[in-house]
């Protein structure tokens, strides 16, 4: 027998057995640092979830779990899931950032190389690139621009690093010159090696450096071609001046044309300005003119030239930049003392101060212990743009990790991220963090505040937190208990099972009208009567932990009719018809009816009504507990026959020798039992889950009207009511 009960408890267990191992085995999962998608065996599919995970089913036997996180290396785990409630951790490695940025208009428009590969869309422009999960270790920065020369830097990433390039590009030596074609008529066209460049007078630029074939091909019946080689040298302008018409009649008047790059540049020729925009004047006299060319922003022009009739004077003004006084090093840290400054290799503590420092580029390193380290190159070149100038002020920023905040669920309304107290904008967010301890929450309107505290240190990587916001209703809800001074959520009602004393089981139903009234419906039984039973209960916090309110409950109840007797005075040796001539054993005073035989009976209606009202303090240890008191006053109006030691026989007189039951052998005629009865009870609610309380309420009569209510009297044998009413039960909460 004992074998077949074993064979029948594995045949029942095994399939359990299976059927669990199918649907997965409940693990806890774990990365450092938290915040990492998990796969599971492979990552394509669908992901288990964000790490921490806790009870996540998976199914029994050897499994890979992949851990993936944006700037950390992707960790694989093989693990054996054989145990319930097993916890699998992976530690993640943290890769590196670089982050390039353009420190004069030169990088701007630049390509961006990483390692041979071109990163951030290929061109470098006002914001900066930024390349993550590099691996730690050197790595080879390029900036390239036609035109200029290449910027290469090698910078050394270690994980969790943030390393930042600031590249300046120069204009590389030319490789092209250019060559001003002048002649003695206007428009005449110009050909290049054979190939068409526009008409006299005009320079032509980028040619290549080398011998070229300048023609000029006038039409009319008095003009020449024209054609002459020329040697282009790379960064100089060449001059080729063309006599194109044949010698006719002497001329007595000649010109003179002036090329300039300047832009809105003025013309003067012996003092007389020419028109704006007009750079050539014809009928000149032959010998020796001033010409002037005045531009903003440029040095002067000024030369002397002469003038032969028949001829155009071609004179190429090419204007320098005014350039402002020599630049000076001039690198100060404005809100960290002590702080190091490099400038070419040499160190000096901040400030560094160079007055007469060599023009040219120069790379600057800024360091200091806690910092973000500060790197960029700037020029001391006369006339450098102000923004590429080395005298310049740093603040420098603590050091700090990539932050970035996400929400698990759609929300109405724009989510909040507070960080030690101050917004810092809206979620999602991303953006960087100071190391240190700090508390971070995300709020909204009509949620509970997400908050999480984390000691942030350098070098771990970026932190990721995925907040879920409660419904401010859900998470009240979820922490609400049914029997404090704080109503109860709206949209969230509740329903309490208990049992107890003297009622034996009891169902009440709670519902939240307003975030300062809830109200409810009850039933409870305990045989001889059954109370129906509304609820109405006003409360609200004055502290966080601490609640008042009040309470207003009524109804009424009916039971089965009650079958009594007359009383038994066999034992009375007194005068039974005289109340208060000696105490019987119900200790009331019962009177003797001659004429009513003993076996006489009748049956008796049972009901109530009551009103009570009730004022509660709770103290509110939230999300755990919640204990509460309260002082309640009752009135009830019994109708009930029995008396309070015998429920058989009816009761015929009170503690003061009044009449309660009166018969005439054929009818019974009792008054109802009216009292009011002062009550002080307590609860204490436990939470133990968002979905269930238990509690336990004591509560006892301190006062009342009569002696002994006779409804909740006799129930056990002759037991009086004894005005103590313990209860236990659960809650549910929707």
């Amino acid at each position: 027998m004992a074998i077949a009960a074993l064979g029948t408890l594995l045949s029942l267990t095994v399939p359990a057995t299976r059927a669990e191992a199918q649907r997965g085995i409940p693990v806890n999962v774990e990365s450092v640092p938290p915040g990492a998608t998990v796969y599971l065996d492979s990552p394509d599919g669908a992901p288990l979830g964000t790490t921490p995970l806790t009870a996540v089913r998976v199914p029994a036997g050897a499994h890979t779990l992949i851990f993936r996180m944006p700037n950390f290396e992707e960790a694989r785990l093989t693990v054996t899931v054989r145990r319930r409630r097993e916890t699998f951790r992976a530690v993640l490695r943290p890769l590196g950032t670089i982050e390039v940025s353009a420190g004069n208009e030169g990088a701007r428009g630049a390509q961006v190389r990483i390692d041979g590969q071109v990163v951030g869309g290929g061109t470098l422009g006002s914001l900066p690139i930024r390349v993550e999960s590099l691996q730690p270790g050197r790595h080879q920065v390029e900036i390239s621009r036609e035109g200029y020369n290449n910027f290469e830097q090698w910078v050394e990433v270690q994980g969790g690093q943030v390393v930042r390039v600031t590249a300046m590009l120069e204009r590389a030596a030319p490789t092209t010159g250019s060559i001003l074609v002048s002649a003695d008529i206007q428009g005449a066209p110009i050909f290049l090696d054979g190939q068409p460049r526009g008409a006299t007078t005009t320079v032509l630029d980028d040619v290549p450096a080398g011998m070229h074939q300048i023609e000029i091909r006038p039409e009319g019946e008095d003009v020449q071609p024209f054609s002459q080689q020329v040697l282009v040298q790379a960064g100089q302008r060449a001059t080729v001046s063309a006599t194109l018409r044949r010698a006719q009649t002497a001329p007595t008047t000649g010109s003179i044309a002036v090329i300039t790059d300047a832009p809105n540049a003025e013309v003067r020729i012996n003092g007389q300005p020419l028109p704006l925009g007009t750079f050539s004047r014809d009928g000149l006299a032959p010998g020796n003119y001033v010409v002037q060319v005045i531009a903003e922003g440029h040095q002067p022009f000024r030369r002397e030239v002469t003038v032969t009739a028949g001829q155009t004077t071609s004179v190429d003004a090419q204007l320098a930049r005014e350039l402002g006084p020599p630049g000076r090093i001039n690198i100060v840290v404005a809100n960290v003392s002590g702080a190091r400054v490099t400038v070419d290799g040499e160190e000096r503590t901040a400030p560094f101060v160079v007055n007469q420092p060599e023009a040219g580029t120069h790379a600057v390193v800024v360091r200091a212990d806690g910092y973000e380290e500060v790197s960029f190159t700037c020029s001391t070149a006369p006339g450098a743009p102000a923004g590429d100038a080395c005298d310049r002020t740093i603040n420098m920023q603590p050091l700090a990790v990539a932050l970035r905040v996400t929400l698990q669920q759609e929300i109405e309304g724009v989510a909040v991220l507070s960080i030690d107290g101050r917004q810092v904008g809206e979620v999602p967010y991303e953006g960087r963090v100071p190391v240190g301890d700090h508390t971070f929450e995300v709020s909204a309107e009509g949620y509970e505040p997400f908050r999480r505290q984390m000691l942030v240190s350098h070098g771990e990587g970026a932190i990721t937190i995925d907040a879920r916001l409660r419904d401010s209703s859900e998470e009240a809800a979820a922490e609400g208990t049914t029997h404090s001074a704080l109503p109860i959520a709206m949209n969230h009602p509740m329903i309490d099972a208990s049992i107890g004393w003297p009622y034996l089981a009891e169902l009440r139903l709670s519902i939240g009208l307003h975030e300062l009234f809830d109200a409810g419906f009850g039933i409870r039984t305990f045989g001889r009567i059954t109370e129906f039973e509304g609820r109405l209960r006003f409360g609200g916090r004055v502290l966080r932990q601490l609640a008042f309110g009040a309470q207003a409950r009524f109804g009424g109840g009916i039971g089965p009719s009650s079958s009594v007797g007359a009383p038994d005075y066999s034992e009375f040796d007194g005068d039974p018809t005289t109340p208060g001539s000696q105490p019987l054993p119900n200790e009331l005073h019962q009177e003797y009816r001659p004429g009513v035989p003993g076996e006489a009976r009748w049956d008796y209606p049972v009901n109530t009504a009551f009103f009570s009202v009730e004022g509660l303090m709770s103290l509110l240890l939230e999300p755990l507990a919640a204990v509460t008191l309260w002082l309640g006053i009752d009135i009830t109006s019994d109708e009930y026959a029995g008396s309070a030691r015998n429920s058989s026989a009816y009761a015929d007189f009170n503690a003061e020798g009044g009449a309660i039951c009166v018969t005439d052998g054929t009818e019974l005629h009792c008054d109802r039992q009216d009292m009011a009865r002062f009550r002080l009870g307590g609860a204490v609610e436990f939470v133990l889950s968002p979905n269930f309380n238990m509690w336990f309420i004591f509560e006892g009569v301190l006062a009342q009207t009569s002696d002994h209510r006779r409804m909740l009297s006799g129930f056990i044998g002759d037991a009086l009511d004894i005005r103590i009413y313990p209860r236990l039960g659960i809650t549910y909460k929707f």
